[in-house]
């Protein structure tokens, strides 16, 4: 059973907005971005959950031009950290697809 739901993804270009819902014990998450090869970016997700129930949460992203590849898949991972640096309960999704046309 996952712990996330109705993700959506919006942007482009190195700029992203993630929205959905959690259904975790604490108040937050992590989050990593990479684009197969390199890792790009991470952070922790705070978000107002409710008691034994589905919270909301917006993840803002931005990353630099030059970290982004040229041609590639920029893939996100949503997932808990455990106290001893475990991940668990990771789901992935694709945040962007970059010149996928002219790569091939």
């Amino acid at each position: 059973m996952s712990i996330f739901q109705n993700v959506t993804i919006s942007g482009e270009k190195g700029n992203y907005e993630v929205k959905g819902e959690a259904k975790i014990e604490t108040d937050a998450f992590q989050y990593s971005v990479e684009d197969g090869e390199n890792f790009i970016d991470s952070g922790n997700v705070s978000f107002d959950k409710k008691e034994g129930d589905w919270g909301d949460f917006q993840i803002e992203i931005n990353i630099p031009k030059d970290m982004l590849p040229v041609f590639g898949v920029l893939s996100l991972t949503l997932y808990e950290m455990k106290e001893d640096g475990e991940m668990v309960n990771e789901e992935g999704f694709t945040l962007d697809k970059l010149n996928e046309e002219e790569g091939m």
